[in-house]
């Protein structure tokens, strides 16, 4: 079974394990299929997840921004060790969600709470593998980020949001390459 499809039956797993989880009624399930990305890694991988398996090694793999933790799960449901952090007041739903599946599944999930942008301190020295989807955008200080994960990481499987115009619809960034920041309120 390639990387792919293992992903997508793991999700429609998680879809189910979701639905019959509590969660404090004041949050909600982070929206995003974060698995749907699995088909990148998949593409390039070639659905081998042996490959995968091989460049995680002995060593732990991370999930940077691990919203309720889907892919964190994924990767141990693969046999990983895995550590998934966020930083719980930015995180969908203060990291309930991801806590609530950890004692669903009975996992062994290591969960933190991190501030990557005021000290981007890892919980291991060295990962075979990392994961971060979507995060460098949230960051005032990616570089710095970058430079923590590169010192810890063997691999890193990484995507950002490019925007192609400015919030007021009124720029079009395509023609020039910009950089820009999410409000954090």
């Amino acid at each position: 079974m390639t990387l792919r499809e293992q992903a997508k039956k793991f999700q429609e797993h998680l879809a189910a394990v979701k639905s019959y989880t509590p969660l404090d009624p004041r949050v909600t399930w982070y929206p995003w299929q974060t698995l749907g990305q699995i088909q990148v890694l998949d593409t390039f991988l070639q659905g081998d997840t042996s490959a995968l398996m091989n460049m995680i090694g002995r060593d732990a793999a991370l999930d940077v921004g691990c919203g309720d933790g889907d892919i964190a799960f994924f990767l141990e449901s693969l046999g990983a060790r895995v550590d998934a952090i966020d930083q719980a007041p930015t995180n969908y739903n203060a990291l309930l969600g991801v806590h609530a599946l950890k004692q669903a599944l009975n996992s062994t999930l290591r969960i933190h709470s991190v501030d990557l942008d005021t000290h981007p301190t890892l919980p291991s020295i060295t990962y075979g593998f990392t994961v971060m989807l979507g995060v460098l955008y949230h960051l005032k200080n990616p570089f710095l980020v970058l430079e923590a994960l590169a010192r810890s990481s063997r691999y890193i499987f990484l995507s950002t949001r490019i925007a192609s115009m400015s919030p007021d619809g009124e720029t079009n960034f395509c023609a020039v390459p910009r950089p820009y920041l999410v409000s954090q309120l």
